[in-house]
C-alpha cells in the first residue's frame, strides 16, 4: 500500500495507510520471532516504509512500539539487541552503509520496497525519534486491546490473578482516579469473589459522532446465583478500554 503524508486532505487515506502498516509489521515480527536477522529485517521493512509515505515523525516510534508489543515480545525481548535494533544505534555512516549494501537485495524487492538505500535524515529519524521514542514508550506503556472482548478477558484475569495494575489498565484513565490502589485492590477482590464460572453473552459496537463504543454482556455463576454484568467500552487510538460497569438483574441459575 502507498500513501504519501503530505498530500492534502489524506487523513483518512493516512489512518489506513497506518492500519495497514501496522498489521504488516506485526506480522512480519511475529514471523520472525527468535530470528535476529529476520527481526532486523521487519524492522527495516517497516523504517523504509514509514520513510517512503512521509510519516511524520512523532507518529513512528508511537506506531513502531505498539507493533512490538502487538507481536507479543515478552519482557525479556525489552533490550535493543533482542529486538534487533543495536544495528540502528551505530553512527549514521555506518548504518547507512551497511544497509544499503543487504546481502540479499533480492528478498527486499520481494518485499515491495522500490529502494533498500537508506537515507541519512531516515537514520537520524529512527534514532532521535524512532528509538529514543520507542524506549520512552515501551518504559509507560499500556496494554492495547484490539477488541472490547480482550479487554474484558485481561479483566477477569488480571482480578483472579490479584494483579491490581493489569486490572487499572483495563479501564479508561479517567476512571481510575476514584479509588486509590488499595481501594480498587478491595473492589476487585470483591468482583470476583466466589466466583466459579464467567462467559460472555453478547458484544454490541456501535459509532456516535465519530467515536466507537461498545458494550459487552457478561454471565456470572456463584454457587446459589447467575448475575449478569454489562461492561461499556470506548475505543481510541485503536485501543477499547472500560468506561462503565453495571451490574443487571439476577438471573435464573444455570441448570445443573
Amino acid at each position: 500500500m502507498k500513501h504519501d503524508f503530505r498530500a492534502p486532505n489524506s487523513e483518512d487515506e493516512g489512518a489506513r495507510f497506518c492500519v495497514w502498516l501496522e498489521q504488516e509489521t506485526i506480522d512480519s515480527l511475529r514471523r520472525s520471532c527468535g530470528d535476529a536477522e529476520a527481526t532486523k529485517s521487519a524492522i527495516f521493512l517497516f523504517a523504509n516504509r514509514a520513510y517512503e509515505a512521509h510519516m511524520p515523525e512523532s507518529q513512528i516510534g508511537q506506531l513502531f512500539g505498539r507493533c512490538i508489543v502487538r507481536a507479543g515480545f515478552q519482557e525479556k525481548d525489552e533490550e535493543p539487541h533482542s529486538l534487533g535494533l543495536s544495528f540502528l544505534a551505530r553512527s549514521p555512516r555506518r548504518c547507512t552503509h551497511r544497509l544499503s549494501r543487504p546481502r540479499r537485495p533480492e528478498a527486499m524487492a520481494d518485499w515491495g520496497v522500490s529502494s533498500v538505500r537508506t537515507p541519512r535524515p531516515l537514520v537520524l529519524v529512527l534514532s532521535a525519534a524512532g528509538i529514543l521514542g520507542f524506549i520512552i514508550w515501551w518504559a509507560g506503556r499500556e496494554p492495547c486491546f484490539a477488541t472490547p472482548a480482550e479487554c474484558v478477558d485481561a479483566l477477569y484475569q488480571a482480578a483472579l490473578d490479584g494483579d491490581v495494575h493489569r486490572y487499572v489498565a483495563c479501564l479508561i484513565p479517567y476512571r481510575r482516579g476514584n479509588h486509590d490502589l488499595k481501594s480498587r485492590a478491595h473492589i476487585m477482590a470483591a468482583s470476583v469473589e466466589d466466583l466459579q464460572r464467567w462467559f460472555q453473552a453478547g458484544v454490541e459496537i456501535w459509532n456516535g459522532d465519530g467515536q466507537n463504543y461498545a458494550k459487552v454482556r457478561i454471565i456470572e455463576d456463584r454457587p446459589g446465583s447467575r448475575r449478569q454484568v454489562f461492561y461499556f467500552f470506548e475505543q481510541h487510538g485503536g485501543c477499547w478500554q472500560i468506561t462503565e460497569i453495571e451490574h443487571g438483574k439476577d438471573l435464573p441459575e444455570r441448570p445443573k
